[in-house]
């Protein structure tokens, strides 16, 4: 006998299909094989083999059926068998009335040459149960003592229906039904022959679709959990190719097949950027799947939908290895532990909450228990997802816990990694599973406590998170304050749900998420809206890619700022583009609070904001993320802004240090910064002329590699480390001649980016945009009685932007006709209202020409 071996039962078919088939489709789950239900012949069900009904000649009677008006049915089989398997299925029920589970419908007996025999009482919803659509019940189509004819299929991963979009983050649902339960009996009397088997009906209407007989020991469907096997492609033809890889199982199942790192476990231990991911291996091999099936189960992998190889799943369960011409498989399990985890602050003792991250030696994630191992099922852009509670940095993912959490680990070596914010060390190291474990602790160190300092840290910029995922997310960061921005994006509102116009404050008061906004025009910029008490609207404008398709100007960002400064709130410049646009309206009339910077390490950006300076414009800088995905962690790019001695951490007062310049933004290392003894934001007096002493350093938990000392945007001083270091210093005497400012940048060896090392190279699509740096806000240095700085050629640009963003109104943007509409503000001429704040600019730079007594 072959290890299945299905029964013919054609001779005993009584039913034309249309008694048992409605005339309707029956409904398939979305991860369903599309079978034709009327099939018969040779089919699988989960893999095992059928022969259903009566698939020979032209008879009608395609299919078995038992009930009061069939008698007792008598099927051969002249076999011995370890086991006899059923797929049969309830044509009718009362059990959605009378709720009754393990009504008795039918009686088999199982008759041997011997002449004695062994009888079941078949019961309904616990050896069968309906087909679809016939007396259902809450709860789907699980029943007792019986399996579902197909085994659950993961989801189309980069494609498929939109109405499944959210499933395919679970990967698969349960099992499907297509039309027949599964039941399998379990001969006590193995050596004896089966002559024949009885079918007795007792009550209710039974399908029998099929029957076959096992000769193996293994149970017949998959139920031994999970295991992952890892996968090694040897020919470069192969590995080489960019990951597309699946596997199928034809008697079990599989999840997503996922890459693993291709560096070795102590490259992982050693590198220098422990907690801050892992470099992505965007190849095919090595990867990993989950597979759970019998042993007799065929496992196939495919590269672009070919089969590569296909193996025997027993053969790997024993073996524990196997080699084939295309690629080598091995069985990773080592068994696992549930297991209790704690993180402390080694100083305090106190719980610290962190981000943290487990994997075995080969790379396999597993993360604690609520958190996905695989964010979005490794889906590069979760644009507009909520995005809280786990994080990928390149080939790794961290959860977000609040110093507990627990789940299982692998028995046997297991690799953490830990971090908290830039003011911790970060923990990356190998630790020991026994049978017997099942607590482990950790503790992290703080070198700098910048709060004690009187510094505390801000995320100003961050999307499609939920305030308490913000919350979570930037405590675990160790960030103070994030700021959490509504906006629009053409026909979406993101995050309006979440504002109330009041900040949420953890009750320590360490901790505060503020929801605001980020209002945007797609030519003029973006604004951010910081601290405001009810919304700015519109929240976009002007078409463009940010507000509805066809769009019109309804307003300018400097009515968006006079609104907000209206409400005590504070203007930021998004993501600095330059000094254009909008920016030279909203600089000249004091509407812009600061700007920021973000990932982009332009060398082109920084010399706009160098004009803005050397034009004699104090405007602060600050640092925030712009997360917009799991890609990217709350507060990599932060804020740091200093409160006076004794002054409360509160919204409104970081705030309002952000306006007065008392900040620095960095994407990990910490600065240390003075003139004269005096911090940024700060304007230090001098004689006409004379030296300043500069004193500044910076310490990162990430390599930096060059801290220059700027001096109205021009290097004046700096140190260099090839290799990479954790600590940069300088003293400096430097001589002014006439009003200055001055400035610390921190980076990497060019510092302009992004070369090999310029950026965290483990954030998704090659770090490219997230450098490692930081910058402070100036210092100013005053020769005079008042500072004051002019720069001719940037001035007489301002004015001719000014004409061009008039023309701009005036000629491009959108408009509805006059007559037809009104807007949110009520003056009759909508040009004039939107062309106001650029006159008012042109007026208040040719005022200050006149007042500094210069020429242009």
């Amino acid at each position: 006998m072959k290890d299945y071996q299905p029964v013919d039962i054609s001779a005993e078919c009584n039913t034309v299909s249309d008694e048992i088939l409605s005339s309707d489709p029956i409904p398939q789950p979305n991860n369903s094989n599309t079978i034709d239900v009327n099939e018969t012949g040779l089919v699988l069900m989960k893999g095992l083999p059928f022969n259903v009904g009566n698939s020979k000649g032209s008879s009608k009677e395609k299919f078995l059926t038992i009930g009061s008006n069939s008698g007792t049915k008598r099927i051969n089989i002249n076999a011995r068998a370890k086991k006899v398997i059923f797929a049969h299925s309830l044509l009718n029920s009362t059990v959605d009335q009378d709720g009754i589970w393990g009504k008795h419908v039918a009686d088999y007996i199982f008759n041997y040459s011997d002449g004695s025999s062994e009888k079941v009482a078949i019961k309904e919803k616990f050896h069968l149960g309906t087909i679809p659509g016939v007396a259902q019940t809450p709860g789907g189509y699980t029943i007792l003592e019986a399996e579902t004819d197909e085994y659950a299929k993961v989801y189309p991963r980069y494609s498929g229906e939109w109405e499944v979009t959210g499933f395919r983050k679970s990967e698969a649902r349960g099992d499907p039904l297509r039309r027949y339960f599964l039941w399998s009996w379990e001969n006590p009397n193995p050596e004896k022959m089966i002559e024949f088997i009885d079918l007795v009906p007792v009550d209710l209407r039974i399908l029998i679709g099929g029957i076959t007989l096992s000769s193996l020991d293994e149970h017949p469907f998959a139920r031994n959990g999970n295991r992952p096997i890892g996968i090694t492609l040897k020919n470069k033809k192969h590995s080489e190719k960019k990951f597309d890889l699946e596997v199928e199982v034809d008697r079990g199942r599989s999840n997503y097949t996922y890459p693993l790192s291709d560096r070795s476990p102590e490259e992982f231990l050693k590198d220098p950027y422990r907690g801050w991911g892992d470099e992505k291996n965007e190849k095919s091999s090595p990867a990993y799947v989950n597979i759970n099936a019998i042993s007799s189960a065929t496992v196939k992998v495919k590269q672009e939908g070919v089969i590569l190889e296909e193996f025997n799943w027993g053969d790997l369960e024993k073996f524990g290895s196997i080699e084939k011409t295309f690629l080598k498989v091995d069985l990773l399990d080592t068994g696992k532990n549930w297991v209790n985890v704690k993180v402390f602050d080694d100083q305090t003792n106190e719980l610290l909450p962190c981000r943290i991250h487990f994997r075995t030696p080969e790379g396999i994630p597993f993360q604690p228990y609520g958190h996905q191992s695989h964010v979005n099922s490794n889906l590069e852009n979760t644009f507009n997802f909520d995005v809280g509670a786990d994080i990928r940095i390149g080939q790794s993912t961290y959860a977000y816990i609040d110093g507990t959490c627990e789940g299982w680990l692998p028995r046997g070596d297991v690799f953490v990694d830990i971090a908290c914010g830039f003011e911790y060390q970060p923990l990356r190291e190998k630790v020991f599973i026994n049978p017997k474990t099942r607590e482990i602790e950790f503790r992290l160190k703080r070198w700098i406590n910048m709060n004690d300092l009187g510094w505390y840290s801000g995320d100003p910029h961050t999307h499609f998170v939920s305030t308490i995922s913000a919350f979570n997310e930037g405590r675990s960061e160790g960030v103070n304050l994030v700021h959490v921005e509504q906006t629009q994006s053409g026909g979406a509102f993101l995050t309006v749900d979440e504002f109330l116009g009041t900040p949420f404050i953890s009750d320590d008061g360490k901790n505060i998420v503020s929801v605001c906004q980020e209002n945007r025009q797609g030519f003029m910029s973006h604004l951010l809206l910081l601290n405001l008490k009810k919304p700015v609207m519109p929240f976009c404008t002007d078409g463009k890619g940010e507000a509805e398709i066809g769009g019109t100007m309804d307003t300018t960002l400097s009515h968006w700022a006079d609104e907000c400064h209206a409400q005590g709130g504070t203007v930021i410049s998004a993501h600095f583009w330059g000094f254009n646009r909008e920016m030279v309206a909203l600089v000249p009339t004091g509407r812009i609070d600061a700007l920021e910077f973000k990932g982009h390490q332009r060398e082109y950006t920084h010399k706009e904001y160098y004009k803005i300076l050397n034009n004699g414009y104090q405007i602060p800088l600050i640092g925030g993320t712009d997360k917009m995905s799991t890609e990217t962690p709350i507060g990599y790019y932060r804020t740091y802004v200093k409160f006076s001695d004794g002054e409360d951490f509160t919204l409104d007062n970081w705030c309002k240090n952000v306006t007065l310049g008392k900040t620095f933004m960095t994407a990990a290392p910490i600065i240390d910064f003075t003139v004269n003894g005096y911090e940024v934001g700060s304007t230090v007096k001098i004689n006409s002329s004379g030296y300043v002493d500069v004193v500044a350093s910076a310490e990162s938990i990430l390599p930096i590699h060059r801290l220059d000392v700027l001096m109205g945007g021009e290097i004046v001083g700096t140190v260099f480390s090839e290799e990479g270091t954790s600590k940069l210093e300088i003293k400096k005497k430097i001589k002014v001649n006439a009003n200055n400012w001055f400035a610390i940048r921190i980076g990497s060896p060019s510092y302009y980016g992004p070369p090999k090392n310029d950026t965290l190279k483990f954030f998704a699509g090659g770090g490219v945009g997230r450098g490692i740096y930081a910058h402070t806000g100036p210092v100013y240095v005053s020769c005079e009685n008042s500072w004051w700085m002019f720069d001719k050629e940037v001035t007489k640009h301002m004015l001719d932007l000014i004409e061009g963003d008039l023309s701009y109104i005036n000629n491009i943007a959108g408009r509805y006709p006059k007559g037809l509409v009104t807007h949110r503000h009520t003056e009759s001429e909508h040009i004039d209202y939107l062309s106001k704040p650029f006159l008012e600019a042109r007026d208040a730079i040719n005022n200050r020409i006149k007042d500094l007594g210069v020429k242009i």
